[in-house]
């Protein structure tokens, strides 16, 4: 199950808090400039980093989404 968003930058993860938007975490880890480098995506509730493509397919299978997408956005879970 997908639970948060978060920003992979580098070797770090950045996990957003309860129902917060990747810009938030962009805004709160990482400088204007950096943003060009980095990994939009989400955790699971084993605390897997998962990039858009692949939460989306685990959110499918998970029945978090009712279709089936190539990429996910924190606005199709919450």
């Amino acid at each position: 199950m997908i639970t948060r968003v978060a920003i992979k930058y580098g070797n770090k993860i950045y996990v957003g808090n309860e129902l917060e938007r990747h810009d938030k975490v962009i805004l709160r880890h990482l400088k204007p400039e950096s943003n060009a480098k980095i990994i939009p995506g989400f955790v699971t509730d084993k605390g897997v980093f998962l990039g858009r493509k692949q939460a989306a397919a685990h959110a499918f299978k998970c029945g978090q989404i009712s279709e089936p997408s190539d990429c996910l956005i924190s606005e199709d879970l919450w």
